[in-house]
C-alpha cells in the first residue's frame, strides 16, 4: 500500500515538472516569434504596397471599360498623371557644299535652343581635301523637330533620316512604385531600430537598412537617367562635303609675262656663256695632252696622204 502511494506521488510530481518545462519553452518561443513578427511586419506591408501598386495599373486599365458601360468619367491612371515618357533619338546623313559653315550653323542652332554638343569629329579626304565628319547633339525634347528641320535646311541633299521614340512610361511607373515601397520599408526599419533592445537586433536591422538604402539609390539613379534622356533628345548628324573646286582666272599682273620671259632669256644666255667657259677651261687645262695628240695626228695624216700620192707620181 505504501509503495502504491509513493508511486502515485512520483507520477504527479513528474507531470507537474513536465508541464512547467513546456510552459517555459512556449514562453521563449512566443518571445522570439513576436520579435520576428515585428521585423517581418514592415516587409510584408511594403510588399503589400508594391503588390497594390502593381495591381493598381490593371485596375486602372479595367476602369475605362467599366466607365464606358456606366456612362461615368474614367479615373486618371498613374501613367497619365506623369504623361507619356518617351525618349526621342534621330540619325541623319546630309551632303553640304561648305562643311565648316554648316558645322558652325548647327552649333549656333543647338546653342540657341539651350542644347549642347556631345562630340564632334572631322577628317579630310581626296586630293581636293573634301571634309567629312559627324556631330552628336542633345536638345530639349520640345526642340527635337525644329533641330531636324534646321539641319535639313543647311544641306544640299539629305541622304538618310531615321527617328525613334522609346516609350518608357511603364518602366517609369514601375520604378515609382518600387521607390515608394522601399521608402516604406526604410521608415519601418528606422522605427524598429529605435525600439531594438539587443545588439543582435541592431546589427540585423542595420544590415537590412543598408540593403534597402542601396536599392533606393539604384532605383533613384535609374529614374534620374530616364529623366535626363526624356528631357533631352539625342541627334547624330553625319556630314559629307561635296564641291567642285575651280581655279579662278589670273589677271595680267599676276601672270608676270614680261618678267618671266626676261628671266628665261637671261637664263639661256647664262647657260651658253657657262658652257663656253667650261669648254675653254677644258681646252686650256687639257692642252698638255691635246697639243701632242694633235701634232701626232697631223703628222700621221700627212704621211698617209704622201704614200697614197707616191705611186701616181711614178706612173
Amino acid at each position: 500500500m505504501r509503495r502504491k502511494g509513493l508511486f502515485f506521488i512520483s507520477l504527479v510530481l513528474a507531470v507537474l515538472l513536465l508541464g512547467a518545462c513546456m510552459d517555459q519553452s512556449n514562453t521563449a518561443e512566443n518571445n522570439t516569434a513576436d520579435m520576428n513578427a515585428a521585423d517581418d511586419a514592415a516587409v510584408n506591408e511594403a510588399e503589400q504596397e508594391d503588390t497594390e501598386a502593381g495591381g493598381w495599373a490593371e485596375e486602372e486599365s479595367e476602369a475605362p471599360a467599366a466607365a464606358e458601360d456606366s456612362g461615368s468619367q474614367p479615373p486618371v491612371t498613374e501613367t497619365e498623371s506623369f504623361g507619356q515618357q518617351v525618349i526621342y533619338t534621330a540619325e541623319m546623313s546630309i551632303i553640304v557644299e561648305d562643311y565648316d559653315q554648316v558645322e558652325q550653323n548647327l552649333r549656333d542652332e543647338v546653342a540657341s535652343r539651350q542644347g549642347y554638343v556631345v562630340d564632334s569629329t572631322m577628317q579630310q579626304e581626296g586630293e581636293e581635301e573634301r571634309q567629312s565628319g559627324s556631330m552628336t547633339v542633345r536638345v530639349p525634347r520640345e526642340s527635337f523637330e525644329d533641330m531636324l528641320t534646321a539641319a535639313e535646311a543647311g544641306a544640299v541633299e539629305v541622304e538618310s533620316l531615321s527617328t525613334r521614340g522609346n516609350d518608357v512610361s511603364e518602366e517609369y511607373v514601375d520604378l515609382e512604385a518600387r521607390l515608394r515601397s522601399q521608402e516604406i520599408v526604410e521608415e519601418r526599419l528606422l522605427s524598429f531600430m529605435e525600439d531594438a533592445d539587443s545588439t543582435d537586433s541592431l546589427l540585423q536591422i542595420s544590415s537590412d537598412l543598408s540593403d534597402v538604402r542601396n536599392e533606393i539609390e539604384r532605383v533613384q539613379g535609374r529614374m534620374n537617367y530616364l529623366d535626363d534622356q526624356i528631357a533631352y533628345s539625342t541627334i547624330t548628324i553625319a556630314i559629307r562635303e561635296e564641291r567642285v573646286h575651280v581655279e579662278p582666272l589670273q589677271d595680267q599682273a599676276s601672270l608676270n609675262t614680261w618678267e618671266r620671259a626676261e628671266s628665261m632669256f637671261m637664263s639661256t644666255v647664262n647657260s651658253i656663256l657657262q658652257a663656253g667657259a667650261s669648254l675653254f677651261v677644258f681646252v686650256v687645262g687639257a692642252s698638255p695632252v691635246l697639243i701632242p695628240l694633235l701634232l701626232l695626228a697631223a703628222v700621221s695624216f700627212w704621211w698617209f696622204r704622201r704614200r697614197r700620192m707616191a705611186p701616181r707620181t711614178e706612173g
